[in-house]
């Protein structure tokens, strides 16, 4: 099964764009990483982008590049892996 990661296009944006657009939240588990690595807790993340986050915690970007080619959101994930 592929693996996927955040575009350059998709690491720009920030956390309440993806929202915007319709784009998933995080786990649990890899929203307190993010919170751990960052120091900011989720409602602060209003200049945070996807890059950042997904710097924070690969699984997170990983979360996020998956939720958007499942959608089938052109120019948003770029394949890690087989």
């Amino acid at each position: 099964m592929p693996t996927f990661l955040l575009s350059k296009k998709a690491r720009r944006l920030t956390w309440p764009q993806w929202k915007s657009r319709g784009g998933c939240g995080l786990s649990h588990s890899t929203t307190r990483w993010v919170v751990r690595e960052t120091g900011l807790p989720e409602a602060y993340w209003c200049d945070l982008t996807l890059g950042e986050i997904q710097d924070a915690c690969v699984v997170a970007g990983r979360e996020m590049a998956g939720y958007a080619q499942r959608q089938g959101w052109r120019g948003f994930a770029v394949k890690e892996y087989d």
